[in-house]
């Protein structure tokens, strides 16, 4: 400790008339420097003695009269002074430098003083440049230090609060038209405290907190704030967009020892959004449990996007206009929900429970129920011609990172949802993600007059993420579905099927080339649009009877009773294992490929002509009633081609073997029979044949050793 130098002078006068008074007492440069070593050691500890010091001894007036009595003091005054602390132990320093206080003149203790303080505060770690000023003008009433308008300014400069926010100057005040404080209570009428901020990150930073008094009970732990209020206002880089937000209450109450919280009937207005409520808080330091009722008043989300400078650029450009909340809040620990909720979204009523099951782990928990959502309305709209080719498709990305970090459990229900067209009804869905995995089970729906369920998983843990499906529909009006999903898809009428599938990509067009699995499906009732089977029949039919193909009037379809079959799928090249269709006039069973990179086709059907009732056949077409009409489709699935010329070949032999049963014997020529039939009897006859010449055969083998045998006789 040391200083450069002290004043203190007594006056004489009142001396005489045994006072003392003393004028205005200096103290300048003042230098106290307190150090704690690596041991935790510091230098000022002996300085307060090791015992209690001894009373002094009480000493006579010379005259043996009265005591000198004390009087008032001219004030205090301490100038360019330094206080330095220095922690070996925990590696870091602080400085108190420029301290100056002055006080006015002093009385008794009862009297009112004015107090005038600063210094400049320093400290290293963590780093703090800052002035702080203390004004008031206070006095001791018996116990209670009473302050009249007191006010602490905190400025400072170039601040670096975190990567990412820092200022360049800010001032910080406090003040309050009184203060009462004792051992057992402190009073403040309207307290306010006023934070200003600038440069850095920020092109500016206001915030006003304040109230209409301050109360804290000390012996009964209990601070009350009536009528808290607070307001802040921010704009510049740290935010996208100028924030305003005001809180405002009917009260706070605070126990801090209890750790109790209880606030009132608050408001917050925020960028447009109003929410009210009530909050009670205990145990907070340990765990947290908090609890009340909040409602969000209708806002627009777009107008508050808007605000923040967010592009929101949607299909319906009404969505979002309306947004309102009304729940309760439930925190217990690391876990936090909002329960009876009841969520507005535009013309959707969403209603259940959603909430975090763990903060630290950000793992979502939710149990909601929809009544009624058009999802598609809130996609982004198609890029110009996107809806044209099927590139914009194969190049939406299964967001792999975002998987990664998703920990969610929970089951939402959906009365009606119109999703990428697709309608549907009674929706139940499952969810359960984490580590990278994320399973929607169970999932089933009601669509176009039939049901589906499936259970979907996706497996993004490693470096490329993995899909797997395992869906069922049953009974759907799949005309219906394909307008929405697939427009221009060939196959029309009511679906029953499942797939088993997996695929590894981030794209749609990376998990179609790596598609891998098995399928059934089951049409009924419906046609194929693209080719007319029978005509294409009849056409291979007159081809091969040299005649000129007949032209169709009847639109160029399909139609089937049934259609159904069994496909293996491997790098979305789909093989038909087997397939059968109920065709007008046919009966038709066969196999190949659809190529669901390429869109190409490369199937082989077998078309038996079968005679029904009512319905005439031409003579030429009658002839092959049994018979199977080979029938080979190329092209893709949009445009299928048949090839008539390969399909006519096989009929122009099987006309020649039906020609040539009649030259036999074994049929007229001229149909009436069916392949079966003409096989049958080509194959008797072939045997009848086989006999007669190995009869002629040994007949003549016999008759020629015979005639040896009696000319040995002879």
């Amino acid at each position: 400790v040391s200083f450069e130098s002290a004043d203190a002078r007594v006056k004489f006068m009142p001396l005489l008339g045994k006072r003392v008074e003393v004028g205005k007492l200096s103290l300048n440069g003042l230098k106290v420097n307190l150090i704690r070593n690596e041991q935790g050691v510091d230098n000022w500890s002996t300085l307060a003695g090791d015992g209690e010091a001894a009373p002094a001894p009480e000493t006579p007036a010379a005259d043996g009269g009265a005591a000198f009595e004390t009087g008032k003091i001219g004030g205090i005054e301490v100038s360019d002074a330094t206080i330095s602390f220095e922690d070996r132990e925990a590696g870091m320093t602080a400085t108190l430098a420029n301290l100056g206080a002055s006080t006015g003149p002093i009385g008794s203790l009862n009297d009112a003083v004015s107090i005038k303080a600063g210094f400049d505060l320093a400290i290293s770690e963590p780093a703090v440049a800052v002035r702080i000023d203390l004004t008031g003008d206070g006095r001791n009433d018996n116990g209670t230090l009473r302050l009249v308008d007191p006010e602490l300014r905190v400025s400072g400069g170039r601040q670096e609060l975190s990567p990412d926010l820092s200022i360049d100057e800010f001032l910080l005040e406090i003040t309050a038209p009184a203060l009462a404080a004792s051992a057992e209570k402190v009073d403040m009428p309207s307290p306010s405290i006023t934070l200003s901020a600038k440069g850095g990150s920020l092109d500016a930073l206001t915030l006003d907190v304040g109230a209409e008094s301050l109360s804290f009970d000390v012996t009964g732990d209990k601070l009350v704030l009536p009528a808290p209020s607070v307001k802040l206002d921010v704009s510049g880089d740290v935010v996208p967009a100028p924030v305003d937000l005001s809180v405002s209450a009917d009260s706070l109450t605070v126990s801090p020892t209890a750790e109790t919280l209880s606030l009132s009937n608050y408001t917050v207005d925020a960028m447009g959004v109003n929410a009210a409520g009530s909050l009670q808080a205990v145990k907070w330091s340990s765990s947290l449990r908090a609890s009340g009722p909040i409602k969000v008043a209708p806002f627009s989300a777009r107008d508050v996007m808007s605000r923040l400078d967010i592009p929101l650029e949607t299909t319906d450009p009404k969505a979002m206009s309306k947004v309102a909340l009304d729940g309760q809040i439930d925190v217990r620990g690391d876990a936090a929900s909002l329960n009876d909720l009841v969520v507005t979204l535009d013309e959707t009523r969403m209603t259940g429970r959603a909430g975090l099951s763990s903060i630290e782990k950000g793992a979502l928990d939710f149990d909601l129920k929809i009544d009624a959502i058009v999802a598609d309305g809130y996609l982004a709209p198609a890029a110009e011609g996107q809806a044209d080719t099927g590139s914009a498709a194969d190049a939406i990305v299964l967001p792999a990172e975002t998987i990664r970090g998703v920990n969610a459990k929970g089951k939402l229900a959906i009365g009606a949802l119109t999703f990428s067209g697709i309608e549907s009804t009674d929706i139940e869905i499952g969810v359960n993600a984490g580590g990278g995995n994320v399973r929607v089970f169970p999932s089933r729906a009601k669509l176009y007059g039939g049901t589906y369920s499936g259970d979907i998983r996706i497996d993004a843990s490693g470096s490329r993420p993995k899909l797997s499906l395992n869906e069922t529909v049953n009974g759907i009006d799949f005309n219906k579905f394909a307008a929405a999903v697939m427009p221009g898809a060939p196959v029309h009428g009511t679906l029953t099927g499942n797939v088993l599938m997996s695929a590894t990509g981030e794209t749609t067009a990376a998990l179609k080339s790596t598609l891998n699995g098995t399928t059934e499906f089951d049409f009924a009732n419906g046609y194929v649009d693209g080719i007319d089977l029978w005509n294409v029949v009849q056409g291979i039919v007159a081809v091969a009877n040299k005649s000129v193909p007949s032209v169709s009037e009847r639109p160029w379809r399909t139609p089937f009773e049934q259609l159904k079959g069994k496909a293996r799928v491997v790098d979305g090249v789909v093989s038909v294992e087997t397939m059968a269709a109920s065709v007008p006039h046919l009966d038709v069973t066969g196999g190949g490929s659809v190529n669901l990179n390429t869109s190409a086709l490369d199937l082989s059907v077998n078309a038996e002509i079968v005679e029904e009732e009512g319905e005439e056949l031409l003579p030429r077409e009658r002839s092959l009633i049994g018979f199977r009409v080979p029938v080979v489709i190329g092209g893709t699935i949009e445009a299928p081609k048949p090839d008539t010329a390969k399909s006519a070949v096989a009929v122009v032999a099987q006309l020649a073997k039906r020609k040539l049963a009649g030259q036999l014997g074994l049929t007229d020529g001229e149909g009436g029979s069916s392949r079966q039939d003409i096989d049958n009897a080509v194959d008797q006859k072939k045997e009848e044949l086989k006999d007669e010449i190995d009869n002629k055969v040994k007949d003549a083998l016999g008759g020629l050793f015979g005639r040896g045998k009696d000319k040995d006789k002879d």
